[in-house]
């Protein structure tokens, strides 16, 4: 409470019970103000009853008046006590509707007036007797809570369906295969309520219940990759596979555990897993034959289809031998020169762009089984000696009469070999036109057969059959007979005609001509030059 005084105030008389304060300028005007205990104007109530600080208050009057003046009145009763559950002032023996015990028997508090109460006998149990029970029918029971309490009759309960408190399994970590921390995983429980992890022996985390791992990104991590292994094939014939991954630096190795939480209890930490946290790798670069550094990423693997092949070294062909018909070739084995070797080096790089030393290699692409392939080519048609496939020798008995020279190629291939063909324009032997010169000298009237045959260039006589051959006689009037224009050789490669010198002659010459065929190499022979006389006297002519 305030009081604002003017300057005419003159005096300030103060009381034990009140206070006045007088204020005028003379006796007859002066004005009295009265303060109440409270130190403020006016009467003091509580409730709307008069009352004085210090009094007594409350149901039981066990409080006390005390000055408020943001209370209607001023006052406020302090730490009244309340009266009991039945509306008086004593203490009760026990609360009303709690359980109570009569001679054994269950019952509950019931208000027997204000001021007491009285057990009465009218209990029954969730079981249906009437004592108290040491815990409810359906509660959870057991050291971790995972059983439930089922009445054992009216007055009495047991715990069933208890499976104890089932252990953690199956507790494994990474072992630096991950660079941002060790993951450790477990076997979880259906009744799981969370779970706890401990690294060291110290808990770490604290997880809700489904969750089955946990990344522990805390835990040490390795230095750079100490070292790059490098792997590069050698026995692939498509190309070169090259492989390689980091080892990680030194990481500390931890023990980590962990604990189920049941409702009301847990597992116990599992046994122990070890894991370490691996190398902070960010990617890799590789080099070619000391060329330049080329990103990789993350890939840990490169196949070079394009690497080079085994190559071959030259190979001659021979003709070992020829017919008429036929021609036989020959080449010694190929060398096969292996592929040119690769050599490959990669280095690890880190998150904070550190390079690791490099790791390297040397590869080569192999080549597997090499095969051989003859073919040949004729006025301009080729074909493929398949009979001489995979031989270092081939006999071509392929020659019809027009076909004289061949150009013959022979090809070297196979997985991982760079194909090689090596060429030779070769020629069969050419057949001779050969005549039997006959008779020196003939009489009129004789008869004479010239032969004409079909030899190889050595002089063996062949079997060339059907050689068109053109006969002509220097002076056909002196010969009877039926002289062919054309004559063809039988399946002995001859030709044969008879003639009839019908009149005297000298140099009677007849020429035998091939019909333009490319393979005879004289296209004529003569017969002759021959004498034709007349016949001695009473004598017959006959044959020399």
């Amino acid at each position: 409470m305030s009081l604002k005084i003017g300057w005419l105030a003159k005096t300030v008389v103060l009381a034990a019970s009140s206070a006045m304060l007088f204020v005028g300028c003379g006796d007859d005007d002066r004005e009295v103000l009265v303060f109440n205990e409270c130190g403020d104007v006016g009467e003091l109530s509580l409730d709307g009853e008069e009352a004085d600080p210090g009094e007594a208050c409350g149901p039981c009057d066990r409080g006390i008046v005390t000055c408020d003046d943001s209370a209607e009145g001023g006052l406020r009763c302090h730490d009244p006590e309340p009266e009991n559950a039945c509306g008086g002032c004593d203490e009760l023996d026990g609360a009303p509707g709690a359980q109570c015990v009569d001679g054994g028997d269950m019952g509950q508090w019931q208000c027997d007036g204000q001021e007491a109460v009285q057990c009465q006998v009218t209990f029954s149990n969730d079981c249906g007797g009437n004592q108290s029970l040491p815990a409810a029918p359906g509660d959870a029971c057991g050291d971790c809570g995972l059983g439930h309490y089922q009445c054992d009759g009216g007055n009495a309960v047991i715990c069933a369906e208890d499976p104890g408190c089932p252990e953690i399994t199956n507790v494994n970590a990474t072992q630096g295969s991950r660079s941002d921390g060790v993951r450790v995983t477990w076997h979880g429980s259906v009744w799981a309520t969370g779970y706890r992890v401990y690294r060291d022996g110290a808990q770490i985390a604290n997880l809700a219940a489904g969750t089955l791992s946990y990344l522990d990104t805390e835990a040490d991590a390795a230095g750079a990759p100490e070292e790059v292994v490098v792997t590069a094939s050698t026995d692939l014939t498509d190309g070169i596979e090259v492989t390689w991954h980091a080892e990680a630096g030194d990481a500390p190795t931890h023990t980590y555990q962990v604990e189920i939480m049941y409702p009301e209890g847990t597992s116990g930490r599992s046994d122990g897993a070890e894991g370490y946290r691996g190398s902070d790798v960010e990617g890799f670069e590789l080099s070619i034959n000391q060329g330049e550094w080329v990103d990789q990423g993350t890939e840990t693997s490169l196949f070079v289809d394009d690497a080079d092949m085994a190559t071959v070294d030259g190979a001659t062909i021979d003709v070992t031998g020829s017919g008429w018909d036929w021609l036989a070739l020959a080449t010694e084995e190929p060398t096969i020169i292996d592929a040119d070797e690769y050599d490959f080096a990669v280095r690890a790089t880190t998150a904070g762009g550190q390079l690791s030393e490099p790791g390297e290699a040397t590869g080569q692409r192999a080549y597997g089984d090499v095969h051989y392939q003859w073919s040949a080519t004729a006025d301009g048609v080729s074909e493929d000696l398949d009979d001489c496939d995979d031989s270092l020798t081939c006999v071509d008995d392929n020659f019809p009469g027009s076909i004289v020279e061949k150009e013959y190629t022979f090809t070297v291939f196979g997985e991982g070999v760079e194909s090689a063909s090596f060429d030779l324009t070769a020629s069969v032997d050419l057949l001779v036109l050969a005549a039997d010169e006959g008779y020196a000298e003939y009489e009129v009237g004789s008869t004479a057969e010239f032969v004409v045959s079909i030899t190889e260039a050595g002089g063996e006589a062949v079997a060339r059959e059907g050689v068109e051959l053109d006969f002509e006689i220097s002076h056909p009037e002196i010969v009877d007979g039926t002289v062919p224009a054309t004559l063809v050789t039988d399946e002995y490669g001859e030709a044969s005609v008879e003639l009839t010198f019908n009149d005297q002659a000298e140099d009677v010459t007849t020429t035998v001509t091939a019909n333009d065929d490319p393979r005879v190499s004289d296209e004529s022979v003569s017969h002759g030059p021959f004498d034709v006389t007349p016949p001695a006297d009473d004598e017959p002519a006959e044959e020399e």
